[in-house]
């Protein structure tokens, strides 16, 4: 009788004697086979089964008692040989099975598994226990393992070709002959593609894409695993740029594998969003650092992409080398094969813009110089013009008074002299105008005496009264005529000077409110040139080389003259700081991609 390849549990003590048989050594199974078209029961010691032939399987019969009182049955050991043979019959040939690994380990050099079918609910349907021995000298394994980055392990679907076995001790159970690592990677692809055609259906696919890139890192918020080697990597440049004061990095743990990694994940760009609110970052970065292909899975999480599209600020990943990609990778702003790349992008963005920084202040330094300069120059000229406006226009106000006060006096003497003169002619007239009518009335009263000799002596009393009284009455009409013209005199001359007076106090008043007004102008335009050229010293100071270096920046100076590009330093230079200098010596480095900075390579 002869049978297809039947592999034997031959102990190493016995190899020699199945060699003798005709076994067959099989490396790759790491057992001993008995080869097609060869007799195997003298084999049938090595074999579970004891070599019982299918055929010989009793059929069901009734329960049988010997004479002596025993059961005649056969042995488990016996039952299960002949089951294996049917197995073997059967099942034995190798078959390509999909699974999911519900339980993986490997025990020394031995692989155990356990795979599972479930449906879409997640119910068991079926489940079986697999076995590859010696598994680490396979050349399927190893393909395996650099493949995918890890052994299998329990929630991977894999593609294995196995082939059944029963045996008396261990019972059912598969032998793994080899495992299709494409299979495996491609559940991860599909699951990538599958969350990226839903983010384009809901149109959000792009929209970290949309956002403008940082021009500077002030703030970062990180979110990493509390403790990953990438996340060391990059803490190392961080806390050199936290320590010049250039950036403030922020970060947030949460779990990147395990069941909680999704939850974690959403509460963590949640608390970013929370933080962005109150002082805002210029980015977001999550980083891990690599790790295996099963480990990474975890991140492909559609409600985790789908937060990263709606975040408000850009989202970098640096979630671990080049082949290692995740759907975080697709929705992301920029994607960064490792946090070092990371770190070393914000990096030689903040030093391209203290470079930038340090020719801005160059330029600010001479605009400002400059406008300083004109500013200067225009506050003389309206100061002298101001000066000469308001002296010419004194000059102008005080030759009119003093024309003016020359008019008028003389105005004023002309009209009192008129009036003096006329008050000498009034007097003059009033008294010859007495005197004749003095004369007259003596003369008539001679004439009366004359003719009334007689009525003269009696009237001669009389006469001599009248003639006093008349004279008094002259007098005192007389006085009231004097009194009246120099009354008339004063008043004259009262109302020639006071209108004068009067005009002379409204024009010096004028003249003083003109040169007030003036000085006012003037005062109010240098003012505002003053308050000018502050607004620019001010501008000049906060520009001030000083308070740059104060920030941590370094000036590299050689022979007098400050280096502004790299390849211009060399030899012997001098670094400022903000609290002293240094002398150092650049060497060039060879073959040193050319790039602006301040500093060197020192030694």
């Amino acid at each position: 009788m002869t049978t297809p390849a039947t592999y034997l549990r031959v102990p190493f003590a016995e190899k020699d004697a199945a060699k003798q048989l005709g076994a067959k050594w099989d490396p790759g199974e790491r057992a001993w086979y008995v080869p097609e078209n060869l007799d195997v029961a003298p084999f049938a010691r090595w074999r579970d089964d004891g070599g019982a032939p299918v055929d010989d399987i009793p059929a069901p019969a009734q329960r049988v008692v010997a004479e002596n009182g025993t059961v005649q049955a056969l042995t488990l050991s016996a039952y299960l040989g002949k089951a294996q043979a049917v197995v073997r019959k059967y099942l034995g040939g190798r078959v390509w099975v999909a699974a999911e690994i519900a339980e993986g380990v490997l025990r020394g050099e031995h692989l155990y598994l356990t795979l599972a079918e479930t449906d879409a609910s997640g119910r068991v349907r079926a489940q079986a226990r697999a076995v590859a021995f010696s598994v680490l000298q396979r050349g399927w394994y190893r393909e395996f393992v650099e493949t995918v980055g890890q052994p299998p392990a329990a929630g991977m679907k894999v593609l294995v070709e196995v082939s059944a076995e029963l045996t008396s001790r261990y019972g059912f159970q598969l032998q793994l002959h080899a495992i299709d690592p494409s299979y495996t990677l491609g559940e991860f692809a599909r699951k990538m593609a599958q969350i990226r055609r839903q983010l384009e259906v809901e149109g959000v696919l792009r929209h970290q894409d949309r956002m403008p890139a940082p021009v500077d890192f002030t703030q970062v918020v990180v979110i990493s695993p509390p403790v990953a080697a990438g996340l060391g990597d990059f803490r190392r440049d961080a806390t050199q740029l936290e320590e010049l004061g250039l950036t403030r990095f922020t970060y947030v743990a949460s779990a990147f594998q395990g069941v909680d990694t999704e939850a974690q994940l959403l509460a963590a760009l949640a608390r970013v969003e929370g933080l962005h609110a109150d002082s805002p970052f210029d980015a977001c970065i999550i980083l891990r650092g690599g790790g295996s292909q099963l480990d990474l899975d975890w991140l492909n999480s559609l409600p985790v992409a789908r937060a990263i599209t709606h975040a408000s600020l850009p989202v970098f990943t640096a979630i671990g080398h080049e082949r290692d990609r995740v759907a975080l990778d697709d929705v992301s702003h920029s994607s960064f094969d490792t946090p070092s790349k990371a770190i070393a992008h914000i990096r030689s963005t903040v030093r391209d813009r203290a470079v930038a920084a340090a020719r801005d202040l160059l330029r600010i330094e001479k605009a400002v110089a400059a406008r300083i300069e004109r500013a200067q120059s225009r506050v003389d000229r309206e100061w002298q013009r101001t000066r000469v406006g308001a002296r010419n226009w004194v000059a102008f106000a005080l030759g009119r008074l003093t024309k003016h006060y020359v008019r008028v006096s003389e105005s004023g003497r002309g009209r009192l002299q008129r009036a003096s003169e006329a008050t000498q002619k009034l007097f003059i007239r009033s008294g010859q105008k007495a005197t004749n009518h003095f004369s007259a009335l003596a003369a008539a009263v001679a004439a009366l005496h004359r003719s009334s000799v007689h009525a003269a002596n009696l009237a001669q009393q009389r006469t001599a009264t009248s003639v006093q009284t008349l004279v008094r009455a002259i007098s005192a009409t007389a006085t009231r005529r004097i009194d009246w013209a120099g009354h008339a005199v004063s008043r004259a001359f009262e109302s020639t000077t006071v209108p004068a007076a009067r005009r002379h106090d409204e024009l010096t008043r004028g003249i003083e409110r003109a040169f007030d007004a003036t000085l006012a102008a003037a005062t109010r335009r240098t003012n505002a040139l003053q308050r000018g050229v502050e607004r620019t010293w001010h501008v000049v100071d906060r520009a001030d080389p000083e308070r740059i270096l104060g920030r941590g920046f370094v000036l590299v100076q050689q022979d007098g003259h400050t280096l502004t590009h790299a390849l211009a330093a060399s030899g012997d230079v001098l670094l400022r700081w903000a609290d002293g200098t240094r002398a150092a010596h650049i060497h060039p480095v060879i073959g040193a991609p050319a790039s602006d900075g301040i500093l060197g390579n020192t030694r």
